[in-house]
């Protein structure tokens, strides 16, 4: 699919009459061009239970691969105002308001429209630039699009598992996985794991949860997998695709984040590990 995109750069130019540069806006158009393919040239390589779904359109998020990328149906925002009548705590209609009305964000999946939009309107925020940097933001917003059978799909990074503490331990807070397309700087390659390997994080998850004694977070995740309904988990329908390794490509974390996860997984209670995390930050 190819549509053209108006944009506006700047350079320096010498005006009529005049003897410097200065700088002036101009404008241009582009040719952009979208890959089309038929589902089957973009295969489901995974599907993720339940993440990020703000619409019915699929019931879990399933995610294409298509030239050595990973694609999941483009989403964007829609506003409905919904009318209703005001009421107070106990459900009783306020006497003086017939009605209110209330603006709800919705998600939905972006049509073709849509992401012509989407393309088209990232030149409004980068006209200052030049022009080699206006047409190269462009296009890079243009490539991250993939239609399939007429439907828009988004670029995105692997999906990977991801380990995440939260609070002082002994059920302050908690313990979970995410699902994950980005490795986090400040988070060691020790809590990342590749699509494929969803046993050993279920088993790093148990080790680091009973560590910290957040207990409830392990009965929880127990009941989940013991129903066969667990919450981010990647169904892997092809596993040759997943080449994450991040024990290869992450680093060891922000030092400061990890000493907070040791004291946490070594405090006796939250109030000692509270203290012992005051102590660490004043030193």
């Amino acid at each position: 699919m190819r549509f053209e995109v108006n944009y506006k750069y700047t350079k320096d130019w010498i005006p009529p009459r005049c003897r410097k540069p200065r700088p002036g806006t101009f404008n241009d158009t582009i040719t952009v061009e979208i890959k089309e393919v038929a589902a089957s040239e973009a295969p489901w390589a995974c599907v993720i239970h339940g993440h990020r779904r703000y619409f019915d359109e699929y019931p879990y998020n399933p995610i294409r691969y298509y030239g050595g990328k990973f694609y999941e149906r483009a989403m964007t925002d829609m506003y409905i105002d919904r009318k209703h009548y005001a009421t107070d705590s106990y459900g009783n209609r306020y006497w003086w308001c017939d009605y209110e009305t209330e603006r709800i964000c919705q998600r939905r999946g972006m049509t073709i429209d849509d992401m012509v939009m989407d393309v088209r309107w990232i030149h409004g925020w980068i006209d200052h630039r030049d022009k080699p940097e206006v047409v190269s933001e462009i296009e890079g917003q243009a490539s991250k699009y993939l239609i399939v059978n007429g439907e828009v799909w988004h670029e995105i990074g692997e999906p990977m598992y991801e380990i995440a503490t939260f609070g002082l331990g002994h059920n302050h807070g908690g313990t979970s996985w995410f699902v994950e397309h980005h490795y986090n700087e400040n988070v060691s390659k020790e809590r990342y794991f590749n699509a494929n390997d969803f046993e050993t994080m279920v088993d790093r998850f148990f080790s680091i949860a009973l560590g910290r004694g957040d207990t409830e977070s392990a009965h929880r995740m127990a009941n989940e997998l013991a129903d066969g309904d667990v919450w981010n988990y990647i169904d892997v329908l092809m596993p040759e695709v997943f080449e994450h390794d991040p024990q290869a490509e992450h680093g060891d974390g922000d030092e400061f984040m990890n000493m907070i996860d040791s004291i946490t997984s070594g405090a006796g209670s939250a109030f000692e590990a509270g203290l012992l995390a005051m102590v660490a930050a004043i030193a």
